[in-house]
């Protein structure tokens, strides 16, 4: 139901001498008993059920024009970050192989057990991604990710992104 269709309901209610939860009931919590209780207020003052401005939120016109303005400054709103840390060992889950013998020797003649490294070597992997293309992709291969790393090898290539896409 519409919003004045909702105000003409509560209107033709209250003026057949309806009480203000009877209203509320009957509407079945499609509008709150406060909000029926204003538009009854609103009744008994001034006759009829006048707001100061529509409710809702305001439509919002969508123009090519509009969107590459809230593209602009929202950049970082629409666009995706994100890193990952890959192990060069590759994923691998043994619980996906199964190996039938009838003993243990056999399986592992068959290639039952698979060798991992302990410490295997990892590389991690930064990425943006928004609707007008892809940054560079940012490598850190050597050594721990820390703070000030992140912020020497990761952050000029995410501020520059932007620029090169939108412009200043």
């Amino acid at each position: 139901m519409k919003s004045k269709d909702l105000q003409k309901l509560v209107l033709s209610k209250y003026e057949n001498g309806d009480s203000t939860s009877k209203i509320f009931n009957d509407l079945n919590g499609s509008v709150s008993y406060h909000t029926i209780r204003r538009w009854c207020k609103m009744i008994r003052e001034r006759g009829s059920i006048d707001l100061s401005h529509p409710p809702g939120r305001p439509p919002i016109v969508r123009t090519k024009v509009m969107i590459r303005k809230l593209s602009k400054r929202r950049f970082f709103k629409n666009s995706f970050f994100d890193e990952k840390i890959f192990d060069l060992n590759g994923m691998y889950n043994t619980q996906n192989d199964r190996v039938w013998t009838i003993n243990r020797e056999e399986a592992d003649k068959n290639g039952g057990v698979k060798q991992r490294q302990k410490f295997p070597e990892r590389v991690m992997v930064w990425l943006g991604v928004c609707s007008r293309g892809v940054t560079l992709l940012v490598i850190l291969d050597e050594g721990t990710v820390n703070h000030q790393r992140y912020i020497d090898e990761v952050l000029p290539v995410a501020w520059e992104y932007p620029n090169k896409m939108f412009g200043d």
